[in-house]
């Protein structure tokens, strides 16, 4: 190989090193959100709706059988999230920043909701 070769090889990485660098950062223009939903005993919830809003339109998932939902290449910003499930007390988390380039994690612990029954303290009289 001559010299004359060896320069244009050097200047073709050289410029190549200049240009691709910039335009895999550019690509990293945004962030993920993982979801993990559980019981308050720890159980994963799988088929929990969750819902986050922001800068994009609504996304909604449907959480796995471990409890997890995720939501990859969101736009940087700030989101809610809204997790439901029947017998279980809707939840609302406001204010999520998604950062670029960033991996956010959410924790979704969700309530059962009681029924309340009522018993009455008397027993009715048998009818005379």
């Amino acid at each position: 190989m001559n010299t004359r070769t060896l320069w244009k090889i050097l200047v073709a990485l050289a410029l190549w090193a200049l240009f691709a660098v910039p335009i895999t950062h550019a690509q990293l223009q945004s962030g993920n959100l993982f979801v993990s939903v559980a019981d308050e005993s720890g159980q994963a919830l799988p088929g929990v709706t969750v819902t986050i809003s922001g800068p994009t339109p609504p996304q909604i998932q449907v959480t796995n059988a471990e409890g997890q939902a995720r939501y990859l290449d969101l736009a940087p910003g700030s989101y809610s999230l809204k997790a439901e499930l029947e017998g279980f007390s809707t939840l609302n988390y406001p204010n999520i920043e998604i950062n670029v380039g960033g991996n956010t994690s959410i924790e979704v612990t969700m309530s059962p909701i009681i029924d309340e029954v009522i018993v009455p303290d008397e027993t009715p009289e048998p009818a005379k």
